[in-house]
C-alpha cells in the first residue's frame, strides 16, 4: 500500500564550474546550489517529519530554504559516457550546506563516494554486467538549540532508482 504523505513545490537552481584536470579521465567540479521547498498539503502523520526538519506543521504551508556548495572529483574510465560496455566511474563529492547568499536555513556536511563498474557479460556480445555502490554520511552542523534536522530531500536512503527503497 503506497501512501502519499505530502505534496510540495520544490524549485531549485545550480551554477557551477567543471574542469578537466591534468590527469587522464579526471575532472573537478564545484557548484553553488539553492533549493526552496514549500509543502502544499500533507497528512497529519507527516507532522512529526516536519518537526524533525525544524518546521511548524501548524503553519498552513511550511517552507524551507537550503543552500549548499558542492565539490566533486570524478574519475571516468568508461569506454563511452552514454552507453558504456566496460570501465569504471568513481566520484567523490562533498556538500556543505549553510547560509551563503540567500539566507539558507540548514547547516550540514554530506560526503559521498560512488563507484560504477561495467564488464562485458561475454566477449563479442551486446550484454553488459553493471554494478553501482555508494557510501555516504551526513553530519548535522546546525545549532543544537535550533531543533533543525536534515531536510528530507537531502537525506541518504538505501536502494536506488530501480529497487525498493528502505527508510529508517
Amino acid at each position: 500500500d503506497i501512501q502519499e504523505n505530502y505534496i510540495g513545490l520544490i524549485p531549485s537552481a545550480s551554477i557551477g564550474l567543471r574542469r578537466p584536470l591534468n590527469a587522464r579521465h579526471l575532472t573537478a567540479e564545484v557548484s553553488y546550489n539553492i533549493q526552496y521547498t514549500r509543502y502544499q498539503s500533507f497528512t497529519p502523520d507527516y507532522g512529526d517529519e516536519l518537526r524533525a526538519q525544524g518546521l511548524d506543521p501548524n503553519v498552513a504551508r511550511p517552507s524551507l530554504l537550503l543552500e549548499y556548495l558542492e565539490q566533486k572529483l570524478i574519475y571516468d574510465g568508461r569506454d563511452s559516457p552514454l552507453n558504456p560496455t566496460r570501465g569504471v566511474r568513481a566520484q567523490l563529492s562533498v556538500q556543505e550546506a549553510r547560509s551563503y547568499l540567500a539566507g539558507g536555513e540548514f547547516s550540514f556536511i554530506k560526503p559521498r563516494v560512488q563507484l560504477d563498474g561495467y564488464v562485458p557479460f561475454e566477449l563479442n556480445t551486446k550484454y553488459v554486467t553493471a554494478a553501482r555502490a555508494s557510501l555516504g554520511s551526513i553530519y548535522n552542523t546546525n545549532d543544537p538549540t535550533s531543533g533543525k534536522g536534515i531536510p528530507l530531500q537531502n537525506r541518504l536512503f538505501a536502494g536506488g532508482k530501480g529497487s525498493m527503497r528502505s527508510f529508517g
